[in-house]
């Protein structure tokens, strides 16, 4: 878990956002395609995750960290994109977020 403003938020995987629900989580991923105001995102751990962006979020980079709430059965609804460029690591990414949600590396990521 990480604050991120004035919220705590947790990092996750694409295969654990479905227990997330109703929760604001951040996860990473590669921009695969576009529809309107879907995304669909390839993550780290090979997931791909449709995203609902605000409609006057500009996407500028292929990478892109996502914070934003997990609907049932729906895409993610997104609160906020940040870019990460052209040649982020997705994979070293979703390592990290393994770490961090290990207990023994809880002083790490508070």
């Amino acid at each position: 878990m990480v604050t991120m403003g004035s919220e705590s938020v947790m990092f996750v995987k694409g295969a654990n956002l479905s227990q997330y629900v109703q929760q604001t989580v951040v996860f990473a991923g590669k921009v695969i395609s576009t529809q309107g105001d879907i995304l669909t995102l390839q993550t780290g751990d090979d997931v791909s995750v449709q995203l609902q962006k605000n409609p006057a979020t500009s996407v500028s980079s292929s990478f892109i960290l996502v914070k934003g709430v997990v609907i049932p059965n729906s895409p993610v609804r997104e609160v906020q994109i940040y870019s990460l460029g052209e040649s982020f690591d997705l994979q070293n990414f979703s390592k990290m977020v393994e770490l961090s949600s290990n207990p023994a590396f809880k002083g790490i990521f508070a």
